[in-house]
């Protein structure tokens, strides 16, 4: 499933508009002086200020402190005209100031990662915002270095002409317009791949949604989020249908574990999700299951919301996978004579004892010729509160 195009503004900010009044301050003084760029410039940032407000208020917080500074910038400016200076410093003092500023960014990075980190919401994962960010701030630099030393160069080494001058000025606004428009159209270029990305939902221990993430984002992120995922374990007479996960898997690699199990995604539903993962991983269109109970655990990487299912024997329907060297037919002595050695994944090992302790895994009990394969097929897909559930998803 695709996450929603506001979700990707949120996760993937434009950085532009945390400078956007600042590069319109420069612009305009260049041109028209001070008093017109602070004139221009400080409602400019009041009013995307609003727009992010009402159409990205999750990052409102952190955005919030870009306006403070710039408005703070602005008093440092107009006090800087003040001064004793040289002509030529003074024609520059915004740049000198700015360039400090930015500067500064870059130096306490880790800093200013920590302040936004404590202001914004825990689901909004920042990676991808302080990434821009600060590419941004050291491409801003670039811009305005060359166009100061430029200048200098035209005022202390350079016969002086005012036609000199004035081109320079437009290709430093030039240079400031195309770059705004370049991080605009990159920007939605990537938000429009991120849009084809695998997302998965951020739930709190009620299991209700309080957020997403970019899969690889939340495998790589240091803090752990929690993600509901299915599982479905495949039982006939006492015996448990596994799968060994691919050697490749970062996490789990090697290790056998359920007949099935994979992350819900952002807005799928749990039935979605599993008839999606019986097509893909066996073939099955018409899968009969249903919901045993659900379970929270802690792996190294990430927290699990976890919903169990069980099914039926299914190899008959089966168009791969069944009897090859990646499955096998476990019974309960193999299992528990191989539980401690490291051969299957954590999770597989709390289900054993949930499906031990539910009785399921009584050979005389559970078959597939005995009653519990009627009532699967009976109420298949009734998932025993799955309206309840689908309201946490």
């Amino acid at each position: 499933m695709k996450l929603e195009s506001k979700d990707i503004k949120d996760s993937f900010f434009n950085p532009i508009l945390h400078f956007l009044p600042l590069l319109l301050f420069l612009m305009v003084d260049v041109f028209y002086g001070f008093n017109m760029a602070w004139t221009v410039s400080i409602p400019t940032s009041l009013l995307i200020l609003f727009y992010v407000y009402y159409f990205n208020s999750k990052v409102f917080a952190w955005h919030i402190h870009f306006t403070l500074m710039f408005i703070g910038l602005s008093i440092v400016v107009y006090s800087s005209t003040l001064l004793k200076l040289p002509l030529f410093l003074i024609k520059i003092s915004d740049e000198i100031i700015f360039v400090v500023f930015l500067f500064s960014l870059i130096v306490l990075r880790p800093t200013f990662e920590k302040l936004a980190l404590a202001v914004m919401p825990k689901r909004i994962p920042m990676t991808n915002n302080f990434d821009e960010l600060f590419g941004v701030v050291k491409d801003l630099i670039i811009i305005i270095l060359i166009y100061s030393v430029l200048f200098l160069a035209m005022e202390l080494f350079v016969d002086f002409k005012v036609i000199n001058i004035a081109v320079l000025n437009y290709l430093y606004s030039g240079a400031f317009i195309s770059y705004v428009i370049y991080e605009q159209i990159r920007v939605m270029l990537i938000r429009q791949e991120l849009l084809n990305e695998v997302w998965w939902p951020i739930v709190n221990e009620h299991g209700s949604i309080i957020g997403n993430v970019q899969s690889q984002i939340s495998l790589a992120d240091k803090e752990k989020f929690t993600h509901p995922i299915i599982r479905i374990h495949m039982i006939d007479n006492g015996m448990l249908f596994l799968q060994k996960r691919n050697d490749n898997d970062p996490f789990f690699g090697g290790l056998w574990d359920a007949a099935i199990y994979d992350h819900i995604r952002v807005g799928e539903t749990m039935e979605e999700c599993t008839i999606r993962n019986f097509a893909n991983e066996y073939g099955i269109k018409d899968p009969k299951y249903i919901h045993l109970t659900k379970y929270k655990i802690e792996s190294e990487q990430e927290n699990h919301y976890a919903f169990l299912f069980v099914t039926c024997h299914f190899c008959d329907q089966m168009r791969f996978k069944c009897g090859t060297e990646k499955t096998k037919w476990w019974t309960q002595k193999q299992i528990e004579e191989n539980l401690q050695s490291g051969i299957f994944t954590e999770n597989f090992i709390v289900e054993y004892d949930l499906l031990k302790r539910s009785g399921l895994l009584d050979a005389e009990q559970y078959s597939c010729t005995c009653r519990m394969k009627q009532t699967i097929y009976s109420i298949s897909n009734n998932l025993n509160g799955e309206n309840a559930l689908k309201k946490s998803l």
